[in-house]
C-alpha cells in the first residue's frame, strides 16, 4: 500500500496490516458543520494548561489548594484524545482502526486505549487536520503583509467550494474531488493555474493561525 506522505496522507501498520489515513474533504465534513471543523481544529491545537499552583515538601509536588490543576490536566488530556480519536476514524474511512488507536468505553468518559501511544495520536491527528483544512502554503517571500490583513478570521471550512473548484476547472469527478485532500487541491491547482493563486491559501493560513492564538489568548489570558 502506497502512503503519500506529500499530500498529507499517514499510515499505521500493525503486523502485516496497514491502514491509510487520508484527511480529504469527506473526511473533513466527517468531523461536523463547516464552523464545527474549524472549532475542532482550534480545540485540538489548544496548548497545554500551565502548572502555576504547587508546592513541594519532602514527600515530593503536590497541588496547592484544591485539586484544579490536577483536573484541568486531566481534562485537557481527555479531550485531545477524544478529539484525536475522531479524527483519525474520520480519515480512515470504513477500516476499522480499533486496535491501533483503541475506542472510547462503554463509561462516560472512558477509553480503551490501543497500540499507539496517545501523544502520537495527537501529533497524527494534528497533522491530518493541517493537510485537510490548511494544506501546506509556501512562506511568504519579502513582504510581511499578511499577518494581520484586518479582514475577518476564518471561522468554517467549507469544503464543498473546494469540490465545486475542483470539478470546475481540474477536470476531476465529483468523488474524485471529495478524495482530495486541501494539500493535493492546492499543488493540482498551482500546476493549472500557476503559483499566483498560491498567495491566498497562505493568507487563509495565516488569518486561521491568528485567530487560534486570539481563541487561545481568550482561553488562558496568562498567556
Amino acid at each position: 500500500m502506497r502512503i503519500i506522505t506529500e499530500i498529507g496522507e499517514q499510515g499505521l501498520t500493525l503486523g502485516e496490516r496497514t491502514v491509510k489515513l487520508r484527511p480529504s474533504f469527506h473526511a473533513m465534513t466527517l468531523l461536523g458543520e463547516p464552523e464545527e471543523i474549524v472549532e475542532k481544529f482550534v480545540a485540538l491545537h489548544k496548548p497545554p494548561p500551565l502548572i502555576e499552583h504547587f508546592e513541594f515538601d519532602g514527600d515530593g509536588v503536590k497541588y496547592a489548594g484544591d485539586r484544579v490543576n490536577h483536573d484541568t490536566i486531566n481534562r485537557y488530556f481527555r479531550e485531545m484524545l477524544f478529539l484525536s480519536w475522531e479524527v483519525i476514524t474520520a480519515c480512515a474511512g470504513e477500516q476499522d482502526v480499533t486496535p491501533f488507536i483503541g475506542e472510547p468505553g462503554a463509561r462516560y468518559g472512558s477509553y480503551r486505549l490501543g497500540k499507539v501511544p496517545p501523544e502520537a495520536m495527537l501529533a497524527l491527528a494534528r497533522n491530518l487536520m493541517h493537510h485537510g483544512c490548511i494544506g501546506k502554503p509556501q512562506p511568504a517571500t519579502g513582504e510581511k503583509k499578511g499577518t494581520h490583513s484586518g479582514g475577518e478570521f476564518v471561522r468554517a471550512f467549507e469544503a464543498l467550494k473546494f469540490v465545486s473548484l475542483a470539478v470546475a476547472h481540474l477536470g476531476v469527478t465529483e468523488a474524485e474531488a471529495w478524495d482530495l485532500t486541501l494539500t493535493g487541491f492546492q499543488a493540482f491547482w498551482e500546476a493549472k493555474h500557476g503559483k499566483q493563486q498560491e498567495r491566498r491559501y497562505v493568507d487563509e493560513h495565516v488569518k486561521t493561525m491568528a485567530w487560534l492564538a486570539e481563541i487561545n489568548k481568550l482561553r488562558d489570558p496568562q498567556r
